[in-house]
């Protein structure tokens, strides 16, 4: 009974996550205010919006890898989250990032490495 608990919990959280990513704008993220580096200028890895996406990337793919025991499955689906939510940027009146869609899939590939 638990395990389904957690399941289904897990589910919704990765429904939440994938909604969340929906609204949020990599472009809104990157608006620069006062004197800081441009979004190209600044290193990829200090990008706020690569980091939310590594984030995503890495909390998906962990939360499918502790309900269903499979690394491989926990990668997919987190690299997965990444390529729709690019497909719907590229749709609407997001900015599709091929940068975006790697920052989600190195999250996804490196929690699992921590253990």
């Amino acid at each position: 009974m638990r395990h389904n608990f957690l399941k289904n919990f897990i589910l919704n959280l990765i429904f939440a996550v994938c909604l969340l990513c929906k609204s949020v704008n990599g472009a809104a993220l990157s608006e620069n205010t006062n004197n800081e580096l441009s979004n190209e200028q600044t290193p990829i890895i200090l990008q706020k919006d690569k980091q939310l996406h590594f984030f995503v990337g890495a909390s998906v793919s962990k939360a499918i890898f502790l309900s269903t025991g499979s690394m491989i499955a926990g990668f997919f689906i987190g690299s997965s989250v990444g390529a729709i939510k690019e497909l719907l940027d590229k749709q609407g009146e997001g900015v599709a990032e091929t940068n975006d869609f790697i920052a989600t899939s190195i999250g996804a590939l490196l929690i699992l490495l921590i253990k």
